[in-house]
């Protein structure tokens, strides 16, 4: 999934594409998550699959100091 990031003349980053870097799609990914995983299950081919792969990996890294989450 391509996407891209820059900061704009205000000083905002802005977004394209699907990028876990923007906190809309993380929270969307939050949101459908289980419906997500169901749906991409060993489905290695979809980009759903490698959107969820991503993720969890990401939440791995950023929550390991955290285990209750």
């Amino acid at each position: 999934m391509n996407d891209e990031a820059y900061v704009d003349d205000e000083g905002t980053i802005v977004y394209s594409g699907v990028s876990l870097m923007n906190p809309a799609v993380c929270s969307a990914i939050l949101c459908n998550y289980s419906r997500l995983k169901q749906d991409s299950w060993e489905d290695f081919e979809g980009d759903t699959w490698y959107l969820i792969y991503d993720f969890e990996c990401t939440c791995d890294k950023a929550l390991k100091n955290y285990p209750l989450y």
